[in-house]
Parts: C-alpha cells; structure tokens; sequence
C-alpha cells in the first residue's frame, strides 16, 4: 500500500504558464481513451463529445486539476481504432460538444484542452473495416498497415488544421498533438517504423517534417490565444530510435541519435511550435506484445518517467524563449501527491500529467490543497477496470471508484443524507462490506460491521501477499479508514450468525460474507477432475495460507498448480513455491494468462520463467491419483505421492506427472451466503442484502460495486 501524507505540497499548487495561457496548479488531467463519446448523427460511432465526458472530465476539474485535456479525438477517418465510442476531431459537428466541455471545464477553473490524435499503425481494422496506415507499412499488428502518399500526408495536415479550427471555435483553452504510443506521427519519427525514401524520411530531419507540418496546420489555425502542446512519446518498437530499455527503464533514451526525443523537443521549441512538452514514457515498448499502451500495472516503479522527463527538460531550457521556456510534463504511475511533488522539487520536470489516481479520486488535488491527502482513494495500478475495460472495447471504469462513468447519477452533490437513519448491521468487512458500510454511515445510518476475522479486508489480504500485488491492500485500508471517519462501529473477531445478528436489532442487514477456495469447483471449459478431494489436494487460498505461515517446502518439493481460472494468483503462488526451490509445474487450458491488461499477463510469465515455472499451456487435468500403493500421506513428511494425469487440448497428446507431493487447483471460488437465507427465515419481511462475492465470486471492481450501490439503496 502507498501511503498518502497529509499535505498540502506547494510545489503542486504553484500556476503553470502554458504559452498564452495560465493554469492554477501543475497537475494535468490527461488525454485517456473513455469510450464515453455520443454517437454523431451522420458517421455512428465514433461520435461527439457529449454530457457523459463531460460530466466524467468536469468531476475531476471540480476536485481541484488545473488543466483538463480531453481525448484522443480522431482527426482523420483513417485514425479511428479497433473500438466504437470514440470522439472524431474533422467534423464541425464537434464544436457544440467542444463548446460545452470549454464552458464546463472553465466554470470549475481548470483549463480545457482537446487532444488531437491518429493511431495509425497501431489500429485495427475489426469494427472500422479500414485499412490502418503508417509511415512504411510497419505496424503492430497482424493486419498490415498501408504507407501513406504524398497526397494522403497534405490531407492529413489539412485535417489537423480543420481540427485546431474546431477547437478556437470552441473556445477552448488549448491543443495537444499526440506523437506518442506508437500512433502516426511518433511513427513517423522512429527510424525502423520510417524507411520512407522521400522528403518525410531519410534522415531525422525528413522524419520530423511531418509532425512540424501539422504544428505549423495547428498553429496557423488555433491562433495566438491557445495554447499548443505536444505529447512526445519515449519508446517504440524494438530499437526503433525512440527507444526504452528492456524492463521499461529509460535509461540511454534520449541523447542516442537518430529519433532522440530530446532532440525533437529541442528542434520544435527553437522552431516556436509548441508551449509546452508532455512526455510520454512507454514502458511496454519493447515487449514485442504489439500495440503499445500508456497504463502500466502495479508491478511497475512509480515514477518510471522521471529520468526522461529530467533529460528532455534540461534540453529545452537551453533554447527558445528564456523569458518564458517551454515547461516539461511527465508521468509515469504518480500515485500520491508527495510523489508528484518530489518530480517538481528534483527538477524532472515543471508540472505532473496525471490519468489513473485522478480517476480513482477526482477530488486528489483539492485534498492534497486542504491538507486532507490522507483520504485520497489511491489507484492499485490493477488496470482491470480501467486499462482491462479499454483493451476489451468496453467504457471505463474504476475497480476502487464505483462512480466512474457514472458521475451524472452517482457523482459529486449525489450523495444525499436520508430522512430517516437506520439501524443497518454489515457482517463482512472485505471490499464489499466496507464499501457499503462507509456509504450508508454517509447517508447518515447507524452502521455496525462485523468480521470473522481479527482484520479487515477478507480475500484481499491474501491476494495482496503474491508477489508484486502488495499495492492490493489500497483496496481495504482506504475504506477502513473512511468507516472510520464516518463512524462505523466495527466488530472484529466476532463471527455472525442469524441470532448473533437479530440481536442488534437492525432495520436492515447487508450479507458480505465473501467466499472461501474450493479445488472441486467445476467450470465449462475443462472437465471435472477426478480425485480433486483426495488428500494431498489443496486449494490455492489454502495452499497459500500453508506457504506464508510455514514457507514454501511446506507443501514438498514437488508441486503442481492446476489452474482454471487463468489470472494472477495461479502464477503468483507458482512463482512463490518456485523461488522457494520448489520443483513447479503450472498446468493450465489457457495459452497464457487471462488477466485483460497486456502488461500484467506479460510480467506474470516473465516472472514464472525467472522463478523456473514450468508452464504448460493448452493442458488439461483429468485425473489426480495415487502414485503408488501410498495413498495416504507419509507419516514422516505429510506429503502425498500423487500422480496428475491429462492430456493436452491441442493435439491429445498424454500428460502424466509422477511423484508429485502436493496437487494445488485454482478453480472458481464458492460463496459463504447462508446467512442471508437463515435471516430471513428468522425474522421474516427483514431487508436483507447480499453483495460481492457471497452474492456470487468475482473480483474487486464487482463487490465493491455492489457494496456501494446497496449503500445508496439502504
């Protein structure tokens, strides 16, 4: 868990000069897919920018964020991705959502901006049916790209500058160019994605041209009084010129020729075409898993954009405009304001670009500002909901902040007292249980909660002790504290039941009583296993728990991990006995992990392989039996000799494991709900509620959902 101090940080709320214009703090908002776009009454989708972004962007700029910029916005037809609800930039019907987003944005002080972008190769074809362009026919998919004509480059620009048009008609307050993440014109600077032999290649100074052309489109358009920024990316492609390090770190990035982004901030700010750089820094850039993406998972450092941030910055201050330099942004997982205030203090850079912490807490920079940092809702970096929901095509949301994407029904000014309180009694105190207890203590119940446990948090507090999950805990710890403020009385060490309850004499009760392991869960996609309740045959919470409390040998020296589900904790417990030198054999019917975010799959393998995972895909388990005459556990060591038998999905080929001590199945989990059954037997007519995973398992984002929708009921 990353704490948050109290605050304030000066260096947070000092005004930041972004050429013609001036912002009150130096956090910015940044542009992030949504898909919260309206549907345009001539092309579908993508559409406009409508109430639903607004009132999301307009949340944040209420809580305190000084510069707001919306986007990306497709300025070409040819730019618009793989997924629908995506908001268009080369249509005048735009300016009426622009105008809005503009008067919203202002109302709440903070400066509203627009981002104009093309994905270019990085864009699929699947719901557009478009062919994806690029430089030299480079990309990132399996689809390949078309290159660009001289003419299809005059019409881009074209476009560019319609777009910049849009904007000043708008009254909005700036622009930003996206030439980052892999999209058209960060392509266009990198020497393997440009092997053009024309003027827009052959050299730094040819790959560059394109995107001073489009500058000088926005800047003719846009005129005097906006703001005109750039979004430089750091790492593309594998030794594209542009590059980053194996693991992400940007070292040797910038200062290392062709397609330097130091060089190209440098050239752009003498040339007077942008007011300010925001540095983008991919630290997926050299996976080789394709499209590139801006969100990295927990397992990644905070505050990876510094080092480039820093280079790029003492660059461009040693040219242009001394009385006024172009300021440097950067981001790269800044959770807390004190991280971010260290980037200002150490000189990286002059102002913060934020997505991921400002979606978790809109209202991140005002408590920061009021000296209340300790009750900022701080982003797990899980990406499920809300890079997961993007790579899926589906609308953004938040797994620790339920109102995202919901902000008109469920956001600021919503939260309204209820006439009469209540009696509410919430036995759980996991995601689900703690959310809906904060939420109707808010509302101006008398709550009491009541937990089995000694502490709050339920299956939580297991997940977070895999490797690299320990950020996990933000989930709990930040609902503790707020049932705290509002003035739950909480129960700890105290196990339920329908008298135990009754006796409290509640109104209303809420069920979050979680869910337990359970090897013998079945699911569709793989065949029941036979012997799954034999000895020896663990679940993965139980096994987990053996592995922390007695340390990995625990469970032998040889151990497989059947794994039905597909997500982290399967390859985290494999990875946790592996680097306790335990012989491990992960067996799965996935090809590989099943988490949505790409980053997150990337790593679990990446960590498995380190351990000495071995990992078996497209397997499935048919049987667990005696390896031997033994089928009891050995007197001496506890162990079991198994055997595991299968087969693989693919071909049929046979699979057969020998000797193993302990078998571990991760199958779907089951939920502890009789107690909402036995409630209302007891007291007819009570209002009873169950949530999260009693109600069925499933991951954070769900139960803590339900909890905060049931609070808002009660």
């Amino acid at each position: 868990m990353v704490a948050s101090s109290s605050g304030p940080h000066p260096e947070l709320h000092q005004s930041l000069t972004l050429g013609p214009k001036t912002a009150r703090n130096r956090v910015l908002f940044g542009a992030h897919h949504t898909l919260f776009a309206e549907p345009s009454p001539t092309y579908g989708e993508p559409g406009l920018v409508g109430d639903r972004l607004v009132t999301y962007l307009a949340e944040r700029a209420a809580g305190g964020v000084g510069t707001v910029i919306c986007g990306p916005t497709a300025v070409h037809p040819d730019a618009v991705a793989a997924a629908p609800n995506l908001p268009i930039a080369w249509d005048r019907r735009v300016i009426a959502g622009w105008s809005l987003l503009a008067r919203t944005l202002q109302a709440h002080g903070a400066l509203a901006m627009i981002q104009l972008g093309h994905d270019g190769p990085t864009a699929g074809s699947g719901w557009t049916k478009r062919a994806a362009v690029s430089a030299g026919g480079v990309g990132y998919r399996f689809e390949a790209p078309r290159s660009l004509s001289l003419d299809d480059l005059s019409d881009l620009v074209t476009h560019y500058g319609r777009a910049a048009r849009h904007a000043r008609s708008a009254g909005l307050d700036g622009i930003e160019v996206d030439a980052a993440h892999g999209g058209l014109l960060h392509g266009f600077l990198s020497p393997v994605l440009n092997g053009r032999q024309d003027r827009y290649g052959r050299g730094a100074d040819g790959r560059l041209r394109l995107l001073r052309e489009v500058l000088v489109a926005v800047r003719e358009r846009a005129g005097d009084g906006m703001a005109v920024g750039l979004r430089l990316g750091v790492g593309v492609g594998v030794d594209a010129g542009v590059r980053s390090g194996p693991t992400g770190d940007p070292s040797g990035t910038v200062g290392s020729g062709a397609g330097d982004p130091a060089e190209v901030a440098s050239a752009l700010v003498v040339d007077g075409l942008v007011d300010f750089l925001n540095v983008a820094v991919d630290p997926t850039a050299s996976s080789g898993w394709g499209v590139q993406g801006g969100s990295p998972s927990l397992y990644r450092d905070h505050g990876y954009g510094m080092e480039a941030g820093a280079a790029i910055r003492a660059r461009v201050r040693n040219v242009g405009d001394e009385r006024r330099p172009a300021p440097v942004l950067v981001g790269g997982r800044l959770i807390t304001p004190a991280e971010a205030a260290n980037v200002l203090a150490v000189g990286a850079a002059d102002g913060v670009c934020m997505v991921r912490a400002l979606i978790a807490d809109p209202a991140w920079v005002s408590r920061d500002h009021d000296g209340e940092g300790g009750r900022i809702r701080v982003c797990t970096g899980c990406n499920e909901s809300c890079h997961g929901n993007a790579v899926r095509g589906e609308p953004v949301t938040c797994a620790t902040n339920p109102v995202v994407g919901r902000e008109a029904t469920l956001g600021r000014d919503t939260m309204f007292k209820t006439r009469v309180g209540r009696s509410v009694v919430v036995v759980g105190a996991g995601p689900a249980g703690l959310e809906a207890a904060w939420v109707a203590a808010a509302r101006g119940h008398r709550v009491t909660l009541l937990e089995r446990e000694a502490l709050t948090g339920g299956r939580i507090n297991l997940a977070s002790r895999l490797p690299g999950r320990g950020e996990l805990t933000g989930f709990v710890t930040w609902r503790a504290a707020e049932c705290e403020r509002r003035g739950v009385t909480l129960r700890t060490g105290e196990t339920a039941t329908a008298d135990s309850v009754l006796t409290l004499e509640p109104d209303a009760v809420v069920v979050a009583t979680g869910a337990v392991g359970d090897a013998s869960s079945e699911v569709a996609w793989h065949p029941p296993i036979i012997g799954v309740d034999r000895p020896g045959v663990l679940d993965h919470e139980a096994a987990l728990r053996v592995v922390l409390a007695a340390g990995p040998r625990a469970l032998g020296d040889r151990v497989v991990v059947v794994d039905l589900v597909g997500f982290v904790e399967a390859f985290g417990l494999a990875g946790l006995l592996a680097d306790g030198e335990v012989e491990t054999t992960l067996v799965s019917p996935f090809a590989e992990p099943t988490a949505t975010d790409p980053e997150t799959r990337l790593e679990l393998l990446r960590r498995a392989r380190r351990a000495g995972v071995a990992h078996l895909p497209h397997h499935l388990v048919e049987a667990i039996e005696p390896a031997d005459s033994a089928a009891e556990p050995d007197p001496g060591t506890g162990w079991c000799a198994l055997r595991v038998r299968g087969r693989d999905n693919l071909g049929q080929a046979g699979l057969s494991i020998d000797c193993v001590s302990t078998v571990i199945v991760r199958a779907p989990a089951r939920s502890v709900d009789g107690l909402a059954a036995q409630l209302v037997v007891a007291r007819p007519g009570l209002e009873v509620h169950t949530v999260g995973d009693a109600l069925a398992p499933r991951w954070a984002d769900q139960a803590i959902a339900d909890g905060h929708r049931v609070g808002r009921l009660l």
